[in-house]
């Protein structure tokens, strides 16, 4: 299969689809990997026939997205973290665009790697899942955060 132009990208860290003609891969941009990283969100989206990057959220100057979900054509979750003091970082495709999604940081490098979503009705539309779960770390502790259909707890 044809990928993404290597030159914009450091990896590819996640993908999901819900058809030939609606996939997701994320990543980071940039110097992604040793200790002079300096990276941001990068995704990609398949269309069925071209790789094309869509404009998302990087909140601090070292963001990286680790995992995707997608539940349908306009709700697809991604989760990740920002190098800056690693907080959590959870964003959200809307069917038009990418928006941050307040993320709770549970304690000292927090990240997200995991995600994954069941499909329901939420508070757009059109339907949105009303229940996903992210999985990452901390220092010494795992991390389990869930969305019910209005907030991540």
């Amino acid at each position: 299969m044809p990928s993404p132009a290597q030159a914009r990208i450091g990896a590819l860290n996640g993908v999901a689809a819900t058809s030939a003609s609606n996939v997701w891969a994320v990543s980071c941009a940039g110097h992604c990997f040793g200790p002079m990283a300096t990276t941001r969100t990068m995704i990609v989206h398949w269309n069925g026939t071209a790789w094309k990057y869509v404009a998302s959220p990087s909140p601090a100057s070292n963001s990286v997205l680790a995992g995707v979900t997608a539940t349908s054509a306009g709700d697809t979750w991604a989760v990740g973290y920002t190098r800056n003091k690693y907080r959590t970082l959870i964003e959200r495709w809307t069917g038009t665009a990418w928006q941050q999604m307040p993320s709770p940081t549970p304690g000292q490098d927090s990240q997200l790697v995991g995600v994954t979503a069941t499909s329901g009705s939420g508070p757009a539309t059109p339907p949105h899942a009303s229940n996903a779960w992210a999985v990452g770390s901390t220092v010494g502790a795992t991390i389990v955060e869930r969305w019910n259909g209005t907030a991540w707890k």
